[in-house]
């Protein structure tokens, strides 16, 4: 799936207004470790994706849990390129509750290469309706629209295959 720059109000910039209390970081603290273990190796949704997996595995190495000090943080193969951004539920000791990776592949694209949810906040989990993917997708739009040259995003998901605008904000509006 690829995010394309548009006018259109789009659907996806539109879940800000539903989430509420998440808090979404670029470092994890140790005591996360085995959530984000379960999160990225045993989640029992990555069965569906199990092709997309192991191609994104083939292509960009496998994701590596790796302590930095008191901190953890996730390494894609052997190179550090990629990025992750942690969801938590809450700010104050939170849980983690999603991951998403991603690489600047060209000047003018970022790709999503993995995207993980807690079951409970899956589109058909008791917290679905906070729509915690979409969440994560808007959040590296948000990332993306930052940086000089990004004009869109793609996820690399084969179940993914859809387009979805994003909008390039300006400078004070996140």
């Amino acid at each position: 799936m690829v995010l394309l720059p548009s006018q259109d109000d789009s659907s996806i910039a539109s879940v800000a207004d539903r989430v509420g209390e998440f808090h979404f970081t670029s470092t994890l603290s140790c005591r996360h470790e085995n959530a984000l273990e379960a999160l990225m190796f045993f989640n029992p949704q990555q069965k569906k994706f199990r092709n997309t997996v192991s191609q994104l595995v083939e292509c960009y190495g496998n994701p590596k849990i790796f302590k930095d000090g008191d901190r953890i943080r996730l390494q894609i193969g052997s190179s550090s390129i990629a990025q992750t951004l942690f969801c938590l539920d809450r700010a104050t000791d939170g849980e983690l509750i999603g991951v998403v990776v991603y690489i600047r592949e060209s000047i003018e694209q970022l790709a999503i290469i993995h995207l993980a949810v807690q079951e409970d906040y899956l589109m058909s989990g008791c917290y679905g309706d906070r729509a915690l993917a979409l969440r994560l997708i808007q959040k590296v739009q948000e990332i993306g629209a930052r940086l000089k040259g990004v004009e869109s995003i793609k996820i690399l998901y084969e179940r993914s295959l859809k387009k979805f605008p994003f909008v390039t904000l300006q400078s004070g509006n996140l």
